[in-house]
């Protein structure tokens, strides 16, 4: 499986101050580093290993939050993309980093974002029709 290098802006949280400031990632040869601006000096890194694993943020406050996790004290970043195809990109590359075999997401409100619109509103009619079928029904009774 081919690891294409992934690069651009995310938001890391700081560990000393939990403020969340904007730096420059890159994504290459099992390894995410990141620095202060695009060719700066590189600021810090985490080196996947069989105990690294990524995930949604769900229990965030903030919109599109996900965590690189290595297992290992000190060996974590809380990162936020801008958008949800952001995330789910840097999600997805981040996991062929690892090794990880690409799955369903972790939520299924993030699910939703990326998901085309058109496929969602066809999964919510599918949903929706056992009821509305329901509701004529009862109205007809009541009508009788």
């Amino acid at each position: 499986r081919q690891r294409i290098p992934l690069k651009g802006f995310l938001h890391k949280q700081s560990h000393q101050s939990a403020k969340w400031l904007k730096r420059w990632f890159v994504l290459e040869d099992g390894a995410i580093r990141y620095s202060k601006k695009q060719g700066g000096k590189v600021k810090g890194m985490i080196t996947f290993s069989d105990l690294s694993s990524v995930r949604v943020v769900t229990e965030s406050p903030l919109p599109f939050v996900f965590l690189i996790d290595n297992g290992v004290p000190d060996q974590y970043m809380y990162l936020q993309a801008d958008t949800a195809a952001h995330l789910h990109a840097w999600m997805a590359g981040i996991r062929k980093h690892m090794g990880i075999i690409q799955h369903e997401p972790d939520d299924l409100t993030v699910w939703s974002e990326w998901v085309p619109k058109a496929e969602r509103v066809q999964e919510v009619a599918a949903v929706a029709a056992p009821a509305a079928t329901k509701d004529k029904k009862s109205k007809k009774s009541k009508k009788d």
